[in-house]
């Protein structure tokens, strides 16, 4: 089913593209899959804390993002994509197995992924394409099973490297790769966050910021609190400062793509860019990530950009989930993943873009906060399990303690005014949904319980970084 949950004055321009988009989608998808595989090879990025809502194709008004602008023009736009969690390395472990948090039991950063987890490397890997990933931290290097290169270095004395530095590598590897073989290339950058990076401002792009705010004035204040929901009292420079890393972050992916264009050809190449989670900035009066499960934070961008006679332009409204990344992504490789064989929990999401109104059977979409350690119980988190259900129109957020939390989504896309006492069958049907899914997900362990043990250097990059 196609709904919109744009903004109210981004909808007919979103509709307007969504028509025109799909039709061309409708005329291309069956070819692709009729001749083989649609892509030889993969390159995916993954942005760490990237918000969609401050990026210019999801309809933010600042020049945050022209390159993945441009993408979005020319491939295909998921409008409603949701994470996993709201915290990096159990999202990044999702988006790479199909699997939520509770099932790859990577539940906090710097734990590894168990290496008997079907993973995305693993099943291109075993398909012959070549895998190779570049992170910009050490935290993620438990993620490396499957990858045949993996690269976490971070120089002396410093916690995370930046993204031309990350990109840097990759494009070196690019170059040096065996030519002809097929590949997948996963990119991991960091740099969009609100606290973390503020000393390695990006100076250029942090003065542009300040010149569109001084431009605009209160035409950008306006559409910050009333189109984007941020408080009144709480509009401050971290807005700039967020907004001018996105907007080195998009330098570095154009840099990407095009090094990938020289190195193999681009009508084989798939271009991919997500984000594992988003940031608070202030919404809901709340700062950073990994607290809460509202949509500043679990809402993220998905772009898939590839040759447009095989995948043209549309905007894709359904609400899709990152566990479906894997199998989409594995389809339009050509390389065969039998869901039922591995129990992963996504669907491919092509037959979806040859047909609008086809039915995948997609579940809601399933969120968990990570749990909460002593730190974060001393700064204020509530203990427990926080979880979230959503579904394009409604959403559901169970707290560890009452009152819970259930909102409108269409009407009410900031989650502002909290439905929870007010008589639905929608919310009872999402809280009866989410009690079972977490109910079966704990069931369904497949790993042992995630080990305390932390690299020493992995632990102190952590606490540098405000994570522990």
């Amino acid at each position: 089913m196609i709904t919109m949950s744009g903004r109210p004055v981004l909808r007919s321009r979103v509709i307007a593209r969504s028509l025109l988009g799909l039709v061309a989608l409708l005329a291309c998808l069956p070819g692709c899959r009729r001749d083989g595989p649609a892509y030889d090879n993969l390159v995916l990025v993954t942005v760490d804390t990237l918000r969609a809502d401050h990026l210019g194709l999801y309809g933010y008004p600042r020049p945050t993002s022209p390159y993945l602008d441009e993408l979005g023009r020319e491939g295909v736009v998921f409008w409603h994509a949701v994470t996993a969690s709201s915290h990096t390395a159990p999202s990044h472990a999702t988006i790479l197995t199909s699997l939520y948090p509770e099932q790859h039991r990577v539940l906090v950063n710097g734990q590894a992924l168990d290496p008997g987890i079907p993973g995305l490397a693993g099943v291109l890997g075993n398909h012959g394409l070549e895998t190779a990933g570049f992170v910009s931290v050490r935290f993620l290097e438990g993620l490396r099973p499957g990858f045949e290169t993996f690269d976490a270095e971070v120089a002396d004395g410093e916690v995370f490297r930046t993204a031309n530095a990350t990109v840097d590598r990759a494009i070196e590897w690019l170059e040096d790769r065996e030519p002809g073989r097929r590949f997948a290339l996963w990119v991991h950058v960091y740099d969009p966050h609100q606290h973390v990076v503020t000393t390695r401002m990006p100076e250029p792009y942090y003065r542009h910021m300040l010149e569109d705010s001084d431009r605009r004035g209160d035409e950008l204040l306006y559409f910050l609190q009333q189109e984007q929901g941020y408080p009144r009292d709480y509009l401050s420079g971290a807005i700039d400062r967020y907004d001018a890393q996105i907007a080195f972050v998009d330098a570095q992916i154009r840099r990407l793509f095009e090094a990938a264009a020289e190195a193999a050809s681009p009508a084989r190449t798939l271009r991919v860019v997500t984000a594992d989670h988003g940031e608070g900035l202030g919404h809901h009066n709340l700062e950073g990530h990994g607290r809460n499960l509202y949509q500043e934070q679990v809402r993220a961008p998905l772009i898939l950009h590839g040759d447009t006679s095989r995948l043209r332009h549309g905007v894709v409204t359904t609400p899709v989930r990152h566990v479906d990344v894997l199998p989409t992504l594995s389809e339009l490789l050509g390389v065969p993943l039998s869901r039922a064989g591995l129990h992963i929990e996504g669907v491919s999401l092509l037959p979806l873009l040859e047909n609008p109104s086809a039915d995948l059977g997609i579940e809601p979409a399933f969120s968990q906060r990570r749990p909460p350690d002593e730190r974060r119980l001393r700064i204020g988190w509530e203990p427990g399990i926080k979880l979230a259900a959503q579904n394009g129109a409604f959403k559901y957020i169970r707290n560890p303690e009452p009152p819970h939390e259930f909102y409108d989504l269409r009407r009410d896309p900031n989650e502002l005014r909290n439905l929870i006492h007010a008589e639905s069958t929608e919310k009872d049907r999402l809280r009866r949904w989410l009690d079972a899914k977490y109910d079966s997900l704990r069931r369904d362990h497949r790993a042992e319980s995630p080990s305390d043990e932390i690299d020493p250097q992995v632990l102190e990059d952590l606490k540098a970084l405000g994570y522990i």
